[in-house]
C-alpha cells in the first residue's frame, strides 16, 4: 500500500472526526456511535500505516542483502575463472612436458634399437672374420 494514500485517508479521517464533532445531533447517543467508528478507522490507519514502514524497511534490508549476495556471487565467478585459468595452464603445461618425455622417450628407444643393431652387426662381421 502506498504510504502517501495511507496518509491521504489518514487526513480525511481527521477531518471527518472533526466535522461529524461540529455537527448537532438530535440525540447525544447517535453521535457516539458515529465518533467511535471515526476512532476505530483511525486506529486501524495508524496501524496499516505502523505495516506498511515495517515492511518497507523489510524490502530495504532484503535489498541489501540481495546486493551483498550478488557481490558475493560475482566475486566467486571470478576466483572460478581464475582457478580454471590456472588449471588450464598447469594442465597444459603437464600435457605438454608429457609430450616432450614422450618424445624423448621414443628418441632414446630409437637410439638404443641403432647400438643393438651396430652390436649385432659387429658381432656377425666378427663370426665371419673367424
Amino acid at each position: 500500500m502506498d504510504p502517501d494514500l495511507l496518509n491521504l485517508v489518514q487526513q480525511h479521517v481527521n477531518s471527518l472526526k472533526a466535522d461529524v464533532g461540529q455537527l448537532t445531533f438530535e440525540v447525544q447517543e447517535d453521535k457516539k456511535p458515529v465518533i467511535q467508528a471515526l476512532k476505530d478507522i483511525s486506529t486501524s490507519l495508524e496501524g496499516l500505516e505502523a505495516r506498511v514502514a515495517s515492511v518497507q524497511h523489510e524490502q530495504e534490508v532484503m535489498k541489501q542483502e540481495q546486493s551483498l549476495l550478488l557481490n558475493k556471487l560475482e566475486d566467486q565467478q571470478r576466483r572460478d575463472v581464475r582457478y580454471e585459468d590456472k588449471l588450464s595452464s598447469s594442465t597444459l603445461r603437464e600435457n605438454r612436458g608429457k609430450c616432450v618425455y614422450k618424445d624423448a622417450s621414443i628418441y632414446l628407444v630409437t637410439i638404443i634399437i641403432i647400438i643393438i643393431t651396430l652390436i649385432l652387426f659387429l658381432l656377425l662381421l666378427l663370426l665371419f672374420l673367424f
